[in-house]
């Protein structure tokens, strides 16, 4: 894994976690901690990571396009 596959990684790892803190903590208040897990993260962990994937596999290789 290259420093620039790394740092993107982190970087949106980072920024999910926050996001998806924040909807649970919104969510929670609304209809209970437990069923916001339920509800409004488990359902959408694997899109997640595939569109993490996705943005890895990607970001590297557009920065080095556009840094030509």
């Amino acid at each position: 894994f290259s420093n620039a596959y790394l740092k993107a990684t982190l970087s949106l790892l980072i920024g999910s976690i926050i996001i998806f803190s924040f909807g649970i903590l919104y969510l929670g208040y609304i209809i209970g901690y437990e069923k916001a897990i339920a509800a409004g993260l488990l359902p959408f962990i694997p899109s997640e990571i595939f569109k993490i994937a996705l943005a890895v596999a990607l970001i590297p290789t557009l920065q080095k396009i556009i840094n030509k």
